[in-house]
């Protein structure tokens, strides 16, 4: 899916995981947890891992479709926006993780 959204990137039909994939992925992950944790340990961290997920998604919609007016997620959108659009000459999406310091506005 980040391969979609990085040759879309302003396309709102790709910028979050399809439902069905991701269905499989949390069953892969359960089944993974179960083996590793007890159950309520596994309850736990899968439901951390979901609220987590379902966290970024949104964020990242959010930094493509929305208006920041925090400082804070003004430069995310900046720097995201960099991260698709700020290279154009190279035919790639260079990550700018290394550049990024939100916090600096």
């Amino acid at each position: 899916m980040l391969l979609f959204s990085q040759r879309s990137p302003m396309d709102k039909r790709r910028l979050v995981f399809p439902p069905a994939p991701a269905s499989i992925i949390a069953g892969i992950l359960w089944v993974i947890y179960n083996l590793m944790f007890s159950r309520a340990m596994t309850m736990a961290i899968f439901s951390g891992s979901i609220f987590g997920y379902v966290g970024y998604d949104l964020t990242h919609y959010y930094l493509h479709h929305g208006t920041p007016w925090l400082g804070y997620f003004k430069a995310l959108k900046h720097h995201h926006m960099k991260h698709h659009f700020g290279y154009p000459d190279s035919g790639s999406h260079k990550h700018l993780l290394h550049e990024v310091n939100p916090f600096d506005s």
